[in-house]
């Protein structure tokens, strides 16, 4: 750079060496669908950096294993310190599980020689432990612990719920 004063006098500066840091691209790769059903995973993975920061989550790792619905970015560092951020990758879900629930019509109880029955709600399909009836609604005779699974329409399972049935001694 050459500058010129008042009276006429000029001066060279030296050369400055100015280096621009390339901005590193942030990119995405989705390993899995971007629609998942209840209990399902999908994997991201993260390019473009030495240092990767995930949102949600904090999750510093190049990739990630997603398994709930959500918008999900990573910002990726190079080794000059330049940052960039990726496109949002949004992840849906299939299946909107409800939870699952097991009545009755009564208390948990009944006389010894009766019955009673047990109604699972919430779920596409269920199947009861023990006995593996698949109906949403079951007669017991027993006294015990019953546990109904509920399963999404492709099988997955979807929830759980279990209730204490007690026998009442007849008197």
């Amino acid at each position: 750079m050459v500058a010129t004063g008042s009276n006429g006098c000029t001066a060279t500066s030296n050369n400055i060496n100015v280096t621009v840091a390339a901005t590193p691209t942030s990119t995405v790769t989705v390993n899995g669908s971007t629609t998942l059903n209840q209990g399902q995973t999908t994997n991201l993975v993260a390019s473009g950096g030495g240092s990767y920061v995930w949102q949600p989550g904090g999750q510093t790792t190049s990739s990630i294993t997603v398994n709930s619905a959500g918008s999900y970015t990573v910002t990726v560092t190079n080794g000059s310190g330049c940052t960039s951020t990726s496109s949002a990758v949004n992840i849906t879900m299939n299946n909107t599980v409800n939870p699952i629930v097991i009545s009755t019509t009564s208390a948990p109880e009944f006389c010894a020689g009766g019955n009673l029955q047990l109604t699972a709600t919430g779920g596409a399909n269920y199947i009861w432990v023990p006995g593996g009836q698949t109906s949403a609604t079951i007669t017991v005779s027993q006294g015990g612990t019953y546990v109904v699974y509920a399963r999404s329409s492709n099988g997955l399972v979807t929830g759980k719920d279990s209730i204490t049935v007690k026998v009442l001694p007849n008197q």
